[in-house]
């Protein structure tokens, strides 16, 4: 009998110390599972999905801007949750039947195809050999795609309130931090006199 006793006093300790080693690794998960959900309760950065305008710019990437129609952005949402995207929608008067949707430049692939979804037109890549010249011929223009370091840029008054609204946050984002700043001026076009 001093064998089986033996045996099973064995069989015992064996359970007692597996018991103990697997009660030791869920408490190690447990407390490293509550330090990961505590890290990102106090980061609280979206993924995806609509967030604020400074939040967007908090990642450090640069940002596109894509006019959307105010009547399309039910069906944007419901698109941009299937892709996982993470946007801004600045939305000027209350009666503007456009909009503007902010996202990462690196999310530009991702807002083409849901624009392509729902009804906008995308361009398609060529690929490469009968592409127009970027160079005017002839007459310059002052459009997109001059050469020319003096013509100036045609920019819509859109444009201009979205670039002034995001200088504005980097502005006072710099001011809170304490660190100061510069922004580029930008050139003014030079006049060719006679």
């Amino acid at each position: 009998m001093s064998i089986e006793a033996e045996v099973s006093s064995q069989i015992v300790n064996q359970s007692l110390q597996f018991t103990e080693s697997a009660a030791k690794l869920i408490g190690l998960g447990a407390k490293n599972l509550a330090a990961l959900v505590l890290a990102l309760a106090k980061d609280n950065e979206k993924l995806c999905g609509k967030t604020s305008i400074p939040k967007l710019l908090m990642s450090g990437k640069p940002p596109a801007v894509q006019k959307l129609k105010t009547e399309d952005i039910p069906k944007f949402k419901a698109e941009a949750k299937k892709y996982g995207l993470l946007y801004a929608i600045v939305k000027g008067e209350k009666d503007a039947k456009e909009c503007e949707v902010i996202i990462r430049e690196e999310d530009a692939c991702k807002i083409n195809s849901i624009f392509g979804k729902i009804g906008y037109a995308t361009t398609k890549e060529q690929d490469g050999k009968n592409d127009p010249s970027r160079t005017p011929q002839g007459k310059k223009s002052n459009e997109f795609g001059n050469t020319s370091p003096t013509a100036p840029m045609k920019t819509t008054d859109d444009d201009k309130s979205v670039k002034r609204q995001v200088e504005a946050y980097k502005k006072s984002v710099a001011k809170s931090s304490g660190k100061n700043t510069r922004t580029r001026a930008k050139a003014k076009p030079k006049s060719k006199g006679k």
